[in-house]
């Protein structure tokens, strides 16, 4: 992002997801990448694997969260394990889902939306168009946790031109 130009009413912004990995719904998740699987026409050039079967492995890789805390065994219902490696591919999956998911939302209520979005695990950077109140990263956040309720994000602006 060092070489995107900031205009004079713009901002640079950071979005982070609090607690991503349990926060992602894996359910709604898993339907996301079948949608994905299922509109993707090159799959069948990568892989013989029908769209099918591979969210059958997913659900089968991610049917349970099983830890131990304090000496005592826990069940996560409904959220992926943070050591499972194939949660850094949901997580992305999630994450742009989530942004995309926003920008709908935002437009809807015409709230500005990031320019030059990166995403990154569970950080979302971009520049954002400021509004008269000064708020708008805040609005944008606000689109980004009403997604889902399970994901509430954060936010953290520019110090001159620079993110802390």
């Amino acid at each position: 992002m060092e070489n995107i130009k900031i205009d004079d009413d713009e901002i640079l912004a950071s979005w982070d997801a609090e607690a991503l990995y349990p926060s992602i719904a894996l359910g709604k998740c898993i339907e996301v990448i079948k949608n994905l699987l299922n509109n993707d026409e090159t799959l069948s050039t990568r892989t013989p694997l029908l769209p099918n079967d591979i969210i059958a492995l997913l659900n089968l890789c991610l049917s349970t969260s099983d830890f131990v805390y304090n000496d005592t065994h826990h069940t996560a219902e409904d959220s992926g394990p943070i050591g499972l490696s194939i949660m850094v591919i949901i997580a992305q999956i999630w994450m742009n889902h989530t942004v995309t998911e926003a920008n709908k939302i935002a437009t809807e209520r015409n709230i500005a939306i990031p320019r030059s979005e990166i995403v990154y695990m569970d950080d979302i950077n971009g520049i954002l168009r400021q509004n008269q109140e000064g708020n708008a990263h805040i609005q944008y956040a606000e689109c980004l946790s009403q997604v889902d309720p399970r994901l509430k994000f954060t936010c953290e602006i520019e110090d001159n031109k620079k993110l802390p």
